[in-house]
């Protein structure tokens, strides 16, 4: 039992809320857990397969476009609190901007400007995304809501930390006022709109064909307003 992956004893404990079919595990990652821990597609269907090789879970027949439920079993449950009630491991970093940073002094500084400033993006709308989740949700499990105040404690302290690099040789404060930032209109709309999309996606309104019609259409503004700048 002590064996378990990280993300196969992940995918037992989603199981512990009841049946869910490989698809239904990957929505349960894309709502917020893929941002503290990578998981692919093939990795959780790998995964599932083993732990149903090993006793750890049933499954029941295939239903519609060939998605077929997994059921956790008691060899499952016993696995994952043996995995759970283990000391985590520490972290490690791996964030490929501070590898490049490393040797900054190699790289032009206009060109350095602007990996901070696709970064910067990616950053604020990490957060962004971690703000909009429903506080209902929050309110309802204080555990998702210390992983979550996590995360924007995380990209707050990052974002704080950009804001300094245009000390840096050569970059001047053009960091901070880089063109390629949505104008304030356009910043707000895009808040706006993102807030929607999370909402829907926790709340488990991505699964009927319309409200995924939804989701797109506001993926789709969010990226005219990232592009255009304006709103």
């Amino acid at each position: 039992m002590g064996d378990l992956n990280a993300t196969a004893a992940s995918l037992l404990g989603f199981l512990h809320d009841g049946p869910k079919t490989g698809w239904d595990l990957l929505q349960e990652i894309d709502r917020g857990f893929k941002h503290f821990w990578n998981v692919t597609p093939s990795h959780v269907y790998r995964e599932l397969k083993g732990l149903h090789e090993r006793g750890y879970i049933q499954a029941a027949d295939r239903q519609a476009r060939d998605r077929q439920p997994y059921t956790i079993t008691s060899e499952g449950r016993a696995a994952f609190t043996a995995w759970l009630t283990q000391q985590p491991g520490h972290e490690t970093m791996r964030i490929p901007l501070l590898v490049t940073l490393w040797f900054g002094a190699h790289l032009d500084p206009g060109q350095l400007r602007t990996f901070i400033e696709s970064h910067r993006h990616a950053n604020q709308q990490r957060l962004d995304y971690y703000q909009a989740v429903p506080q209902h949700m929050l309110d309802a499990n204080p555990y998702l809501a210390a992983v979550i105040r996590f995360g924007i404690a995380y990209e707050q302290a990052v974002l704080a930390w950009m804001d300094q690099l245009d000390t840096l040789p050569g970059m001047s404060a053009a960091c901070a006022t880089s063109t390629n930032r949505p104008a304030p209109r356009g910043l707000q709309a895009i808040r706006v709109l993102r807030e929607r999309a999370v909402k829907m996606v926790f709340e488990g309104r991505a699964e009927t064909g319309n409200s995924r019609g939804s989701i797109a259409r506001v993926g789709q503004r969010l990226g005219q307003i990232s592009h255009s700048g304006a709103g």
